[in-house]
């Protein structure tokens, strides 16, 4: 048993590697390059966190609970989120699954060995924010040990939230007939959630709290840091209630998904011959992974832009640019999925005769008008609310043209798919701190809404399109190159 424990880890492992493009044969050596670099950009986050964090701890006292909050909320919802990435590695299905149901192995132990590899590669991915979430409790003056346990708390609350929300589900839509329905409705499920501890975290800041809200854990976790002290007899309580729901989860097991296609808004006929862009668009709808994605960007979008809104006046000069870039990056963050929707190897319409190049420009143009589709509803509630079209478009539309440039380029580089959490996790995390390392660049060497920087934001975004375009060439040359001397 332990042995197939290690195989199905070292598999695992393999395939995410083997995603990226690798065919040697040293596996290990890649695997130190990949942790070290992901130590290094956790560590890097960690420093960049703390010395943003530190002019915060200047505010007047009445200003700190909001920002705590604000980082608890962060922590707990990408903490659920990192679980359903790597759900959808079992949603998807395995041939592992269907190699452990050949041998003499019970059903806990199949399902112990499906779940191994995708559990430990979720927990290893909260590492990532758990180093530089220490660092912004630390730069608000918590002890060291108060830090750690808020911090884990965040994390975990989410994470056992999810848990449950995930076993609901799975019980819920466990006939065939709806398997394909389960991922987006863990998605969608947890964007309300999400939006709902939210919520009740703003209205316990105000002292109007309800006493069911205790049961969502962050509003509840957020006054706790509020006061400065996390007693260690809660703390127990918390994590043991996130065991049960990790071993109920462990206990839910599931199926792997079918096939399926829903309807679209048009049908085909003989004599219409519809255009490319056309088709790509029926393609991506036809998806209900990036369906889903698009849905819970445009609500967490909306949740931001309220969010814009509600904060104090003092804060908002500090928060504003952060705030309005991670609005628009979720507008942009489901591009990165579209060409993990088409086979890395041997696309379908190049076979067919389009050029590579058509054929990325055609992808590119749908991507960009879903993102400006899902960026006005946020935007227009900004500008209503704040009362100030000039400073929230004037930053807004240059932001979304960076965004997706870079998400187009993301994904064109590492193509993920559904099936491959952890390139989504890799993708998402290096597309956000490459975002906001920019920002920071060219805020400081230009100055946010001049004419450079403007015109900086836009050349970035255009050379993310050209790159994608560029390597698909590249990679289709590289399998023609090798098909035509084999």
């Amino acid at each position: 048993m332990r042995q197939l424990a290690r195989r199905s880890l070292s598999i695992f492992a393999l395939r995410w590697l083997r995603s990226w493009g690798y065919r040697g044969q040293r596996p290990g050596i890649i695997y130190s390059v990949a942790l070290a670099l992901l130590g290094a950009a956790s560590i890097g986050a960690a420093v960049w966190t703390h010395s943003q964090f530190q002019d915060f701890d200047r505010l007047p006292a009445q200003f700190r609970p909001p920002v705590v909050a604000a980082i608890v909320l962060f922590l707990f919802v990408a903490g659920g989120l990192l679980l359903l990435l790597t759900e959808s590695i079992r949603l998807s299905g395995s041939r592992l699954g269907a190699v452990l149901a050949t041998l003499p192995l019970t059903t806990r132990e199949i399902r112990l060995l499906l779940w191994l590899p995708v559990f430990t590669a979720s927990l290893a991915m909260q590492v990532l924010l758990f180093v530089p979430a220490v660092a912004a409790f630390s730069a608000l003056r918590f002890p060291l040990d108060q830090s750690l346990l808020l911090s884990l708390l965040a994390l975990f609350s989410g994470y056992g939230l999810a848990t449950v929300l995930v076993a609901l589900v799975r019980r819920t839509l466990g006939a065939s007939r709806w398997a394909s329905a389960q991922y987006p409705t863990m998605l969608l499920g947890w964007m309300g959630l999400s939006g709902l501890e939210v919520w009740q975290t703003f209205v316990g800041l105000s002292g109007r709290s309800d006493g069911w809200s205790a049961v969502l854990l962050a509003p509840w976790l957020s006054r706790q840091a509020g006061h400065g002290r996390i007693s260690s007899w809660l703390f127990g309580a918390v994590v043991i209630g996130i065991l049960a729901s990790v071993g109920l989860l462990f206990w839910s097991g599931g199926r792997t998904s079918e096939v399926h296609y829903p309807r679209v808004a048009w049908l085909w006929s003989s004599r219409w011959k519809p255009a490319l862009m056309t088709l790509e668009l029926t393609r991506m709808l036809r998806s209900p992974y990036l369906v889903a994605n698009l849905i819970g960007g445009e609500i967490v979008s909306l949740g931001l832009a309220f969010a814009l809104w509600k904060l104090p006046p003092v804060l908002r000069p500090y928060l504003f640019v952060a705030v309005l870039s991670t609005m628009i990056l979720f507008c942009a963050l489901p591009l990165v999925l579209i060409r993990g929707l088409t086979r890395a190897k041997w696309p379908p319409a190049l076979l067919l005769g389009y050029r590579p190049t058509e054929w990325t420009m055609a992808q590119v143009g749908v991507a960009i008008g879903l993102a400006v589709l899902l960026a006005t509803p946020p935007l227009v509630v900004s500008v209503w609310l704040l009362g100030s079209a000039d400073a929230v478009l004037g930053l807004g539309l240059p932001l979304l043209a960076l965004s997706c440039g870079l998400a187009i380029y993301v994904g064109w580089l590492t193509p993920s798919g559904a099936d491959d959490p952890l390139g989504q996790a890799v993708s998402t995390f290096s597309l956000f701190l490459s975002i906001q390392l920019l920002e920071l660049l060219l805020d400081h060497v230009f100055h946010a809404r001049t004419a450079a920087w403007t015109t900086s934001l836009l050349v970035i975004g255009s050379l993310g399109v050209a790159g994608a375009a560029f390597l698909e060439q590249r990679r289709w040359g590289q399998l023609v190159g090798s098909v035509s001397r084999a």
